[in-house]
């Protein structure tokens, strides 16, 4: 721990500052705070003490989440349940099983940033340029906000810088002996299973991540080059192959049968419980009144790329700026969100920069096509709803930073390219301009001196 304090304590300082700071917040904040910690805490209630995940019939208890019988992003829930229930063991006080719970979300988001930070490490070389980039995350008012709150976007982070490292370590594999691991493979796929049933958000995350992965071998394979695969022994195989067939079969259940019966993979509440129920769940019961009130009025709406530029992407930004308590939560002063919108937008400029001069990079190839894909599915999905309900709703920018570190990473490589292209040309123009400069003083020189002889009154 001295050795890693010692070769990078800006980083230390930065962790540490971060950390401070959601504890302090998670131990001050009233209950429920911002971003639905009702709602998560709820489903967690309920699950401690359950040894399974599964809802047959929609509990009374929860009628206030909606349908929680075919719900998709319950895994996380279901997990913090466990502690939760030894945490009742102790008290009976409420706030504190809660504060528990929020410094456990503390704990999984400080993980995740020091599991991004040796991936970022791993992936562009730079001590430096990870710790910046991390430190930028950091910055970002939101995140300590979301980080003290019980939410399963932390564990979307958490579960997205794992997915980095093993997707990094195979890619790595195959680089250097041509082979790929069998366990790493099924770890990975495990992991996206797992990811995807913590929030269904992650569903096209984990699409992106086994397309771009699928590609990578074909083309290999194209060029001749195909990839070998290395089994361990059988009695290293059997328990990641359970664990496989664990997570296939409650991705099966939940997003298999969701499909099949209802055409989705998040149905919506009205598909599978009654208008009553559904109606008990504020998010549902707005959606309901807005598409009331949509159907009796003509809207034209505006177009897809005036949606973004107009709408989403200011209300993303403005997202990420948001500060304070329940009752008092704002967001940050108009300079504070148009700073963050000028950083992304230079850092989106560097990754664009990055991309051209490292476009046969698998990783860099990999976090681009995923943030893209993400991205894409996300305003496709807020247009949508914004057609059909006739205002901007659900746009949340905390949604976006599970890519934004890695991202920040590769925009910093760009700009650092960028910086010492222009430097480098910089420099030589300079050399030039004193040359041209010089030689211009040195004719003027001569120009003065003839004049001085020839009309200087003195002379003739």
């Amino acid at each position: 721990m001295q050795a890693f304090i010692g070769r990078n304590k800006a980083l230390f300082l930065i962790l540490t500052a971060f950390f401070l700071v959601s504890c302090c917040l998670a131990a001050t904040k009233d209950f429920p705070a911002v971003f639905d910690e009702g709602y998560h805490f709820a489903l967690i209630d309920f699950y401690s003490g359950k040894v399974s995940p599964f809802i047959s019939t929609q509990p009374e208890e929860l009628a206030m989440v909606g349908d929680a019988t075919r719900l998709s992003s319950y895994l996380s829930h279901f997990f913090l349940g466990v502690p939760l229930w030894l945490t009742k063991i102790f008290t009976d006080d409420m706030f504190t099983q809660i504060v528990v719970l929020r410094f456990i979300n503390v704990a999984a988001v400080m993980v995740a940033l020091l599991l991004f930070y040796r991936f970022l490490v791993r992936l562009v070389g730079s001590n430096k340029i990870a710790s910046v980039a991390i430190g930028i995350y950091c910055l970002i008012p939101v995140t300590s906000q979301l980080s003290s709150t019980i939410n399963y976007d932390n564990w979307i982070l958490l579960c997205f810088s794992v997915t980095c490292l093993i997707v990094q370590r195979l890619y790595t594999q195959v680089l250097r002996d041509n082979k790929i691991s069998f366990n790493l493979v099924v770890l990975l796929v495990s992991v996206l299973g797992v990811s995807s049933l913590v929030k269904y958000t992650f569903l096209p995350i984990a699409v992106a991540i086994i397309a771009v992965i699928l590609f990578f071998v074909v083309v290999r394979f194209i060029k001749r080059r195909p990839i070998k695969w290395s089994v361990a022994p059988v009695r290293r195989i059997i328990l990641p192959i359970l664990v496989l067939l664990a997570v296939t079969g409650l991705v099966a259940e939940r997003y298999g049968y969701n499909l099949y019966a209802y055409g989705s993979p998040q149905p919506d509440c009205a598909a599978v419980q009654p208008l009553e129920v559904c109606l008990q769940y504020g998010p549902w019961a707005r959606n309901y009144a807005l598409a009331t009130i949509a159907e009796t009025k003509e809207f034209t709406g505006v177009s897809l790329p005036s949606y973004v530029v107009h709408l989403w992407l200011p209300i993303s930004t403005q997202g990420l700026s948001y500060f304070g308590s329940n009752d008092t939560m704002v967001s940050l002063s108009l300079m504070v969100r148009d700073s963050i919108g000028v950083v992304i937008s230079v850092l989106v400029l560097g990754v664009f920069v990055a991309f051209l001069r490292n476009n046969r990079q698998f990783m860099y190839i990999m976090l681009i096509s995923v943030s893209g894909v993400f991205i894409i599915t996300l305003v496709n999905y807020n247009y949508a709803e914004y057609m059909r309900f006739h205002e901007p709703i659900a746009i949340q920018g905390r949604y976006l930073l599970p890519l934004l570190i890695p991202v920040m990473a590769l925009g910093l490589v760009g700009l650092r390219t960028l910086y010492r292209s222009i430097v480098q040309t910089y420099n030589i123009s300079r050399y030039l301009w004193i040359s041209v400069d010089e030689m211009n003083l040195y004719q003027a020189y001569l120009f003065s001196k003839q004049l001085w002889l020839t009309d200087s009154p003195r002379v003739r």
